[in-house]
């Protein structure tokens, strides 16, 4: 049986255990959604420098084509540079938009990943607590509010992961429903016991949901997890298993 001396000291080393979720996983995300804002941002910038450049050279030009009138020659060079000018404005606006077309696209796709893999593995009272994030993420936003809604959500997220959290909810437990108090460590391991102490055991995420498995014999430690817990807001150093084995 794999055990853990367990501990509020020892959270991030438990949280690491997650086989798909990990505090790793979460900060490269948040890495690459800022690097993705500020490759955004780059393009605006460069794109209002170029404009105002071409603007200014476009103005130039129509003043130079209406002086060199007398001049035939002189006024069709001219010209020729006001269209160049203006198709190269029109190239660099199309390039921008087929970037920003592909920001938005890898956006999605983080968001994505954020509601469809990341959301559903939290257990369903942790998810509550992250409902007004949710539900900005799940929005169809403008580009620079939906890098603002991933990044508010993931932060939210790796809190989550930091925390233990006292919470009821209600489990299938041998084949019965109960509504128990649960204890979890992070988002990657749980433990519950009912009111009167006659059911305990472990709270482990497999087959894409959240499962309660029975184990009086842990009943000792679990109840003085949550005893230690309820006084001073961390777990006592207890032995606890870590996992459903």
């Amino acid at each position: 049986m794999k055990q853990l001396w367990l501990i509020l000291a020892c959270l991030p080393s438990l949280l690491l255990t997650a086989k798909d979720l990990s505090q790793k996983d979460m900060l490269e995300l948040i890495k690459k959604t800022n690097e993705l804002e500020l490759q955004v941002q780059n393009e605006e910038l460069k794109w209002k420098e170029e404009k105002q450049v071409l603007n200014l050279q476009v103005e130039l030009l129509k003043k130079q084509a209406l002086a060199a009138k007398s001049d035939k020659s002189t006024k069709e060079d001219l010209v020729k540079k006001l269209k160049e000018s203006l198709a190269q404005s029109k190239n660099t606006q199309a390039l921008l938009e087929k970037n920003i077309k592909q920001y938005k696209a890898t956006l999605k796709k983080h968001k994505q990943e954020l509601l469809e893999k990341w959301h559903p593995q939290l257990p369903q009272a942790l998810q509550n607590l992250l409902e007004s994030e949710h539900e900005a993420l799940s929005k169809d936003h403008a580009l620079i509010q939906s890098f603002e809604d991933i990044q508010v959500y993931t932060q939210s997220y790796l809190e989550l992961q930091t925390k233990v959290h006292l919470l009821v909810e209600t489990h299938m437990i041998d084949g019965k429903e109960w509504q128990v108090s649960c204890l979890y460590i992070g988002t990657a391991q749980g433990y519950f016991i009912n009111k009167d102490k006659s059911l305990c055991g472990t709270l482990n995420f497999s087959n894409n949901k959240w499962a309660a498995k029975s184990d009086l014999n842990m009943l000792t430690e679990i109840d003085s997890a949550f005893a230690q817990f309820n006084r001073d807001g961390r777990p006592e150093l207890v032995k606890l298993k870590l996992g459903d084995k």
